[in-house]
C-alpha cells in the first residue's frame, strides 16, 4: 500500500509543491536507510522512516532543532551538483538553511530524527548532542581567550 505523503501543516505557508516535498522525503528516507545499513543499525521500512521524518518536521515546526532558526523549505530539490564546482563555497553557502535530517541514535531500534539546517547537520556530523555542545564550548572558550 503506497501512502501519498502530504506537506505537514506547519510547512504549508513555506512550501506549496507537494511533489517536491514527496521527492525530498523519499530521498531523505533512502539516504538515512543507506547510512543505517553501513552503521549496522536495524533497517526499517521506508514508510516507517518517512513517518519518523514527518514527525520530526512537525515537532520542529519547520525550524532547526538545534538553533531554532527558520529553515528555507523552498530550497528542497534545488541543489544542482554540477553547480558546486564553479564556486563551491559560495554555492554551498546559499544552501546552508536547506532542511536536513539528523539521526537521533538514542534508541537504535526506533527511528528518531531531528530536522536541522544543512549547515548545522554538516557541523554536527556524527557527534552526539553532548559532543557537539562540548565542541561549541571549546571553540567559544578558545576564541574568547585568544581575542582577549
Amino acid at each position: 500500500m503506497s501512502r501519498k505523503w502530504k506537506i505537514p501543516d506547519c510547512l504549508k505557508p513555506k512550501i506549496s509543491d507537494e511533489d517536491a516535498f514527496r521527492k525530498w522525503l523519499a530521498r531523505k528516507a533512502l539516504s538515512v536507510r543507506k547510512r543505517d545499513r553501513k552503521r549496522n543499525v536495524p533497517v526499517l521500512s521506508l514508510s516507517v522512516m518517512k513517518q519518523a521524518i514527518v514527525s520530526a518536521i512537525e515537532r520542529s515546526n519547520g525550524c532547526d532543532f538545534y538553533t531554532g532558526e527558520p529553515l528555507d523549505w523552498h530550497l528542497i530539490s534545488k541543489w544542482v551538483g554540477s553547480e558546486e564546482g564553479t564556486s563551491a563555497n559560495d554555492y554551498r553557502r546559499k544552501f546552508w538553511m536547506l532542511p536536513s535530517v539528523d539521526h537521533d541514535f538514542t534508541d537504535p531500534a526506533k527511528p528518531a530524527f531531528h530536522i536541522c539546517s544543512w549547515r548545522t547537520n554538516d557541523s554536527k556530523n556524527d557527534q552526539s548532542i553532548e559532543e557537539f555542545l562540548a565542541l561549541a564550548d571549546a571553540v567559544r572558550r578558545h576564541l574568547l581567550v585568544s581575542r582577549a
